[in-house]
């Protein structure tokens, strides 16, 4: 599945949800409306596999369920990112999937007995991307941008204020990713979701995306 026909599957949600409200696409999206649209119910656990920080969700499709490591309550866009990724498998791959399939959203599917590790790994960078699309929509993301700046921003570039004020490319790029943010309204997504967003649309170039740090026991 490209990323343009994963894009096209997250504006088509929007559009339904934000027309069934009556409502404009705004932000920032509300994500746990957005699962209860789709008929899903929440229930955060701490207990089982949920004991491990690294499992932070799943799919239960037949019980209309999507599970959710409790730690994340603590952590605002990562809870959000967590929801908005496992409403992407429900979009992308529930359907086709054995429903008996459990999704566990560690960024790293495991169920080595029902899924290979490269399927498995294919469905959650898709379930990344589809995240990443219905939480900063293209539009609007570019439009908080384009108020900031009047072209992409290459941090790899070199500047005479940043050589001065020691500030490297990365905090540059989480600078503009923090104002974006403000700006924005994008307030339930964390700085790290922005940042690789505008990556992704070469809206600012010289940096790697950037990987999130997980706890581990």
């Amino acid at each position: 599945m490209n990323k343009k026909h994963i894009e096209e599957k997250s504006n088509k949600l929007l559009h339904k949800y934000f027309k069934h409200n009556n409502e404009s696409i705004t932000v920032p999206i509300p994500t746990i409306e957005i699962l209860e649209y789709l008929g899903y119910d929440i229930d955060f656990r701490s207990d089982g596999i949920y004991k491990n920080k690294d499992i932070l969700g799943g799919v239960i499709p037949k019980e209309k369920i999507v599970e959710l490591n409790e730690s994340l309550t603590k952590n605002e866009g990562r809870l959000n990112f967590t929801i908005a990724h496992e409403i992407g498998h429900i979009i992308l791959h529930v359907d086709n999937e054995d429903n008996d399939f459990f999704f566990r959203s560690d960024n790293n599917c495991e169920d080595e007995n029902i899924i290979n590790d490269k399927k498995r790994k294919l469905i959650e960078n898709e379930a990344d991307q589809f995240a990443a699309y219905l939480l900063m929509p293209s539009d609007i993301i570019k439009k908080s941008f384009f108020k900031l700046h009047d072209k992409p921003v290459n941090v790899a570039k070199f500047s005479f204020i940043n050589f001065l004020l020691r500030k490297s490319k990365l905090q540059e790029a989480f600078l503009i990713a923090r104002k974006i943010s403000d700006t924005g309204n994008f307030n339930n997504v964390s700085k790290t979701a922005i940042l690789n967003r505008l990556i992704g649309l070469r809206l600012i170039r010289g940096i790697p995306y950037q990987t999130y740090k997980i706890k581990r026991r």
